[in-house]
Formats: C-alpha cells, sequence, structure tokens
C-alpha cells in the first residue's frame, strides 16, 4: 500500500511544492484584481481625471478653432451688436 489516497499516482513532493506556490500566485494575482474592480474610489478618480482631460482637450481644440475662425465669430458679434442697439432703441422711443 502507499501512503497516497486518491484515484491517481502519487504526486514528487517537489511538484506539490511547484504546484501549490503556482496556485499561490494565481490566487494572488485574482484577489488583486478583484480589489482592483471593487476600489470605487479609485474608479471614481480615475473617470474623473479622464473626463477632465476630455473636457480640457476640446476647450483646447475650440480655442484653436475659435483662433482660426475670428472672422465668423466677430460678424456674428457685429451683427447681435446691432439687433441689440436696434432693440434698445425701440424700446425708448428713439426710432
Amino acid at each position: 500500500m502507499t501512503p497516497h489516497s486518491g484515484s491517481g499516482p502519487a504526486k514528487d513532493p517537489q511538484r506539490l511544492r511547484e504546484e501549490a506556490d503556482q496556485t499561490r500566485a494565481e490566487l494572488g494575482e485574482t484577489v488583486a484584481q478583484l480589489a482592483a474592480k471593487a476600489d470605487v474610489k479609485a474608479k471614481a478618480h480615475r473617470k474623473a481625471t479622464e473626463t477632465k482631460e476630455q473636457a480640457h482637450y476640446a476647450a483646447t481644440v475650440a480655442a484653436e478653432r475659435g483662433r482660426e475662425n475670428r472672422g465668423p465669430l466677430i460678424a456674428a458679434g457685429a451683427v447681435a451688436v446691432v439687433v441689440m442697439v436696434w432693440v434698445l432703441g425701440k424700446r425708448h422711443g428713439k426710432w
């Protein structure tokens, strides 16, 4: 009789240690991944940082486009001023 009780042949103690070490390493990785998923505060911080970066990028692009295309912006501003002067003149009976 062998000291091994089970359905397979007895394993070498060194091989068992190696398997146990590998299993421990895999379990450690799994625990780390689960902890990262469960860390809601860190997730929220990452999402806030990501959103802030996206907003900064969008603002930078908009500012660059505004500097490149000042003509339409100036024309729109001029039209707004003329309309405002006309409306205020109408209200105060000057036209």
